[in-house]
């Protein structure tokens, strides 16, 4: 039996922030619980061209945190320097 909700697998680096997207919307609507993104290896050894992201995640209005953008951005950066990211969300 499946632990997660739904899974995605990454096939287009261009396609990271609308899957994301779509990922949160999954995990916190209905029942909340936990949603796979994978990223094979020459996903993550692709070229990537930033975009304007939309940075205003409102999904879950019930959420007790305030997410503020200047620790948002720098914690993008901090991602962008790693050899080896790893998110658990």
């Amino acid at each position: 039996m499946s632990c997660t909700k739904h899974s995605f697998v990454i096939t287009d680096v261009s396609t990271i922030p609308d899957i994301v997207d779509e990922a949160i919307k999954i995990a916190t609507t209905g029942r909340p619980g936990p949603v796979l993104i994978d990223f094979p290896k020459d996903v993550q050894l692709a070229d990537y061209v930033e975009k304007d992201v939309d940075l205003n995640l409102h999904y879950n209005r019930q959420a007790k945190i305030e997410l503020k953008q200047e620790k948002i951005k720098e914690a993008l950066e901090l991602i962008k320097q790693a050899n080896k990211p790893v998110l658990l969300i």
